[in-house]
């Protein structure tokens, strides 16, 4: 009875399969001629399959597709909504959706977005948080910045040759007069990418760039078609927004999920096995992307938690900054002090997901401004005179801040920049999980490391000077004179500014941060 069932559900796949051939045989028969326009063929022909393998020319597509021809007859300017113009049709970049397991060639819609008002820069602000859509066409055409307010989005691009580009997409929160980082992308130098502009977003990239030159994408393989797809869908979220439809929250699971297939592959994997304590500060975008109630234990950390949460909802706050921020000085007895300069700019410019993006790439150059925010609202609520820093046992192999403080007022840094550079000190020491007697040079005659003695303090070497994080404070020796302890004030404060201003600036090329 059991094979018997098998053989019927066998049966009944292969005449699923027969009539599913047949069916996409006859839609490549069919006559299109009475169609008038791509809107009509979208409305009558939802489920057509393009066949991109079998036409491969410009001649070969009109004529399957005669409505094709006359898709650029429409007459229209300063157009307010972008509703009110005629989609075209690319008949050089193929796209996919993936069904049933299947890829289905789709049309490659885009608009022309040269038929909408334009406007000047200095009118921008005006008109952004209207109902109207517009663009600021750049003065010359060529590799120009172009931006446009479609619907939901406010969009700028930029081609940079080659078919790459640069282009940040916001969302417009009209409630909160405010725009919201969304997408970011940076493609500048790669030439002639898989998946290329009209893909993403439906835009002629060469809108007001006459010379662009174009290099029709393979459609032949499985891998290409793969990367179309996950296009397909993020484009077909950004048309919503485009035409002011309401996204979901499985709209924006949907675009993480694509996005991560197609711009971070590293990420897309379930997070492994909980790191062990020494390993903590390698947990990247793809760990918090996952484990987003996890608190971050390192700069690193806040940067990646930072870039998992924009991913996330497709959008950050400086709320939200600040609540990762206070997770981090709560999880290390830290104060807000510590973010200065320097720990700012490894926050913003670390590498992050294995190495493909910084944070201030992924989330554009607002998220600085959204940072500088975070730690003001963070520096309001908490207690600016910080406890003491000291590590902990060598043995951990890791570094942390003791909660002990002592009564006496010598065990207080002096300044705030002595503070900064404690922490600064201890934060790297953990990062690069350095061990007794381990150095690493940063350049610029700077070393970071452990002193290799009964104490193992963490330490930074400024050429002949070593400075040690002690119960009390730092402590600067004279390595060149038989390691004399500097009491000068004026020296020893020197000596502090000049290792703090260079050892943020020197630690981001190290691994892991």
């Amino acid at each position: 009875m059991f094979n018997k069932t098998v053989g019927k559900d066998k049966g009944k796949q292969e005449s699923v399969h027969q009539q599913q051939s047949i069916a996409v045989q006859e839609s490549s028969m069919v006559s299109f001629a009475e169609v008038k326009s791509v809107e009509e063929f979208l409305r009558l022909y939802p489920s057509h399959s393009v066949q991109y393998d079998r036409y491969r020319s410009y001649m070969a597509m009109v004529r399957a597709y005669p409505f094709l021809s006359g898709s650029s007859a429409e007459v229209i300017s300063d157009a307010k909504k972008i509703s009110d113009i005629k989609p075209y049709v690319s008949l050089v970049r193929p796209s996919y959706k993936q069904q049933d397991g299947n890829y289905i060639g789709q049309f490659t819609i885009y608009y022309d977005i040269e038929k909408l008002q334009k406007i000047s820069d200095q009118q921008l602000e005006q008109h952004l948080y209207g109902d109207d859509d517009f663009v600021i066409r750049p003065e010359e055409n060529g590799r120009e910045i172009v931006k446009v307010k479609m619907g939901k989005l406010f969009i700028e691009f930029c081609p940079t040759g080659k078919d790459s580009y640069r282009l940040s997409v916001k969302e417009i929160d009209r409630e909160n007069l405010r725009l919201r980082s969304f997408l970011n992308l940076n493609l500048d130098g790669q030439r002639y990418p898989d998946v290329a502009f009209e893909n993403l977003l439906p835009i002629d990239l060469g809108v007001f760039y006459g010379s662009r030159t174009i290099a029709g994408a393979s459609s032949s393989s499985q891998d290409s078609k793969a990367a179309f797809s996950h296009a397909y869908e993020l484009k077909t979220i950004f048309t919503k927004l485009i035409f002011n439809q309401a996204i979901t929250q499985q709209d924006k699971e949907t675009f993480l999920e694509h996005y991560r297939q197609l711009y971070m592959p590293a990420s897309v994997a379930p997070a492994p096995a909980e790191p062990s304590h020494s390993e903590e500060s390698k947990r990247d975008i793809s760990h918090f992307g996952w484990n987003l109630e996890d608190k971050p234990l390192s700069l690193f950390e806040v940067s990646a938690k930072i870039s998992a949460k924009a991913l996330h909802n497709l959008s950050i706050s400086e709320e939200e900054i600040a609540e990762i921020l206070n997770e981090y000085l709560t999880q290390m007895n830290l104060g807000p002090d510590i973010f200065n300069e320097a720990t700012k700019k490894l926050i913003l410019e670390t590498p992050l997901d294995q190495g493909r993006v910084a944070l201030k790439g992924l989330v554009e150059d607002d998220v600085e401004i959204l940072l500088d925010k975070a730690i003001k609202m963070v520096s309001k609520d908490q207690n600016i005179s910080s406890q003491p820093l000291f590590a902990s046992s060598a043995s951990q192999g890791f570094f942390s801040p003791s909660s002990s403080s002592s009564s006496s007022s010598h065990s207080q840094p002096q300044n705030s920049q002595e503070s900064a550079l404690m922490r600064l000190i201890i934060e790297q020491v953990n990062n690069l999980g350095c061990k007794a007697g381990e150095w690493f040079d940063l350049g610029n005659g700077l070393v970071l490391g452990i002193s290799n003695d009964e104490e193992n303090r963490p330490a930074i070497r400024l050429g002949s000077y070593e400075i040690q994080v002690q119960e009390n404070g730092l402590k600067i020796y004279d390595t060149s004179c038989k390691n004399s302890l500097v009491e000068d004030d004026w020296l020893k404060e020197g000596i502090i500014n000049t290792a703090l201003e260079d050892t943020g600036l020197n630690t981001l090329t190290q691994p892991g941060f």
